[in-house]
């Protein structure tokens, strides 16, 4: 099976290669929140699946510096819940062209069986916030965008 390209969600625009050679790193873990109405999300459909892998976050400053809140579920077979954390692992954040995050490994894996209410980790990035993040759309993008499975 082929990862099919991003689909577009609310307010979002993803890309499939981002030309960044720095990565920010996670300066803490500031844990976890439940999954508002405020997220914004990416659905990945699979080729010849009826299975889709979705990622939610939302961004926002958190003592001067980016906060990054996120998740990955995946509904279909179970194989391609395996390939979460490579997703996460090629897929970066930016906000008005400036790098935010490089890896998002960290974002939570949801359980699809599970009942509760689906909550979100989340972490203070080694960025600081500027004003013009409060208007801008975050981009998520993935780097080789192709998993065979």
């Amino acid at each position: 099976m082929k990862l099919a390209s991003f689909k577009p969600a609310v307010l979002l625009s993803a890309a499939l290669a981002i030309s960044a050679c720095t990565s920010a790193i996670v300066s803490s873990s500031t844990g976890s929140e439940p999954i508002t109405r405020d997220y914004l999300g990416v659905k990945q459909t699979w080729e010849r699946s009826d299975s889709e892998t979705l990622l939610l976050y939302t961004v926002r400053e958190r003592d001067g510096a980016v906060e990054i809140c996120g998740a990955i579920g995946t509904d279909g077979i179970n194989i391609l819940r395996d390939l979460e954390p490579r997703i996460l692992g090629r897929s970066s954040l930016s906000l008005n062209g400036t790098l935010i995050a490089n890896d998002l490994r960290f974002f939570k894996r949801l359980n699809t069986l599970d009942t509760t209410a689906p909550k979100a980790n989340c972490a203070q990035m080694g960025v600081p916030w500027k004003p013009e993040f409060e208007t801008a759309v975050p981009k998520l993008s993935m780097r080789g965008g192709t998993f065979e499975v």
